[in-house]
């Protein structure tokens, strides 16, 4: 899914007011009022409050159900804004879960401040997709576009140690000169494997993400976007925006 950095309070309250079910149940118990007010009066005689009447009737139905019932989800969870960020909380990446072939700083996808937030993009990918590799380059393309910016970029994959060397290398060497000018910048960015597969797997539940490549976006720690690499820079361009402004 692709999100935008951050959503207004509007968009926010809407995404979390939407209920398939409650607006079923609205919808099929306004046709019910419907049928009932033409069972009692006829169609010539209809007044405003009878056209309204199976209106209300389905918007009740629907608060009721659907947006009161979140709130009370809500509640209970301890509120609804602090169980969105601890759902979208990065994995720890530190002691012996990620080992590297390239690249020997850990990105810092930990805790910053407000003012001095810290940022880093994981680009997950598999060795043997072809979708990862030709993705790749545009994420070594972002990195050598966004790291000045104070954005660190890791590559994590579940494969070997030897076949994640062995793919570093045909990525940057492979294609001639045009193979070694898209991988410009490879300097900028870490690759490492995620030596049980425990992170990738944690993301990937977390999220309800089951293919590769995929991109997440981490500010201080909780992932603020993610989706596919396609759109990583024009997002990040946009993201580096608002933290500038």
């Amino acid at each position: 899914m692709a999100v935008s950095a951050r959503q207004s309070p509007l968009v926010q309250f809407l995404r979390r007011a939407w209920n398939p079910l409650a607006f079923a149940q609205a919808v099929t118990l306004g046709i019910l009022g419907m049928v009932l007010t033409l069972s009692i009066v006829s169609f010539d005689s209809l007044t405003l409050r009878d056209y309204l009447f199976p209106f209300a009737v389905a918007g009740y139905v629907y608060w009721r159900n659907g947006i009161l019932n979140q709130q009370e989800l809500d509640t209970e969870d301890g509120g609804g804004a602090e169980q969105e960020v601890k759902d979208r909380k990065c994995p720890r990446l530190g002691g012996r879960s990620v080992e590297y072939t390239n690249g020997s700083v850990l990105p810092p996808f930990s805790s910053g401040t407000p003012s001095k937030p810290i940022w880093s993009v994981l680009f997950v990918f598999s060795t043997t997709c072809k979708h990862s590799r030709s993705n790749f380059y545009g994420f070594v393309s972002a990195a050598q576009n966004f790291v000045g910016g104070g954005c660190s970029f890791l590559a994590l994959t579940r494969d070997c140690k030897e076949d994640t060397e062995q793919f570093v290398e045909s990525v940057v060497s492979g294609g001639g000169a045009s193979g070694r000018v898209k991988a410009r910048g490879f300097e900028k960015i870490s690759v490492g494997v995620d030596v049980n597969g425990d992170v990738i797997k944690k993301l990937q539940r977390q999220f309800k993400v089951d293919t590769v490549p995929h991109c997440y976006v981490v500010k201080n720690g909780v992932v603020e976007w993610d989706g596919h690499p396609s759109s990583l820079e024009s997002t990040l361009a946009l993201m580096v925006g608002f933290w500038e402004n």
